[in-house]
């Protein structure tokens, strides 16, 4: 009897070590957009790649974007332990990347957003063509995120989460953004307008 208590024991601690009580389906939307500069290598939750889930959710008639989805098995706070694995395929040195997690709640159009880290220092080393960059959530920038929507009385784990990879930067005069090609605009300082010609 004593046994089988102690058995019982250790397994209640082993599930609440590892976070079972929240485990079930999960599932995250992946916003695409037309020219992606970075291909899309793998993506991992928990360490473990489910980029061979990945599917077409949703695509508007007459648009070039589109939505993919992909659903898996984690706890609740699987969105912190989600990385993106990407590969230069613009033909252009990138300097920059810019990517947000975004948490849509439930019946609301508001979103909260939190910037994703690159797993190397752009600034000292650039992403050239064919090389690959991992994207991260850093503790850091998603902690007063996830206090905003605690204040505000939003569950996270009850929000929809997407992921967008919106800006990767070629230098001080052109720059992608969600499948345009962009350049400063040379009569109002700080504002970056389309480049005219096909895009590359």
């Amino acid at each position: 009897m004593r046994l089988g208590m102690n058995l019982l024991f250790t397994a209640a601690l082993l599930i609440t070590s590892t976070g079972m009580f929240g485990l079930g389906e999960k599932s995250l939307e992946i916003q695409r957009y037309p020219n992606e500069p970075l291909q899309l290598v793998d993506l991992k939750i928990s360490g473990q790649s489910v980029k061979d889930r990945i599917a077409l959710k949703t695509k508007l008639p007459g648009s070039d974007e589109f939505t993919d989805g992909v659903s898996f098995n984690d706890t609740d706070d699987w969105y912190k332990r989600v990385s993106f694995r990407f590969r230069n395929v613009s033909g252009k040195t990138i300097h920059g990347v810019g990517a947000d997690l975004f948490f849509k709640p439930a019946g609301e159009k508001n979103l909260y957003s939190v910037q994703l880290n690159a797993s190397t220092d752009l600034k000292k080393k650039l992403v050239e063509p064919g090389d690959e960059v991992e994207l991260t959530v850093n503790d850091s920038r998603l902690q007063p995120i996830l206090e905003m929507m605690r204040q505000a009385g939003v569950e996270v784990n009850k929000c929809e989460v997407s992921f967008s990879l919106d800006t990767a930067v070629y230098g001080e005069q052109l720059r992608w953004y969600r499948g345009s090609l962009l350049q400063p605009d040379p009569s109002v300082p700080n504002k970056w307008i389309p480049v005219n010609g096909p895009q590359q």
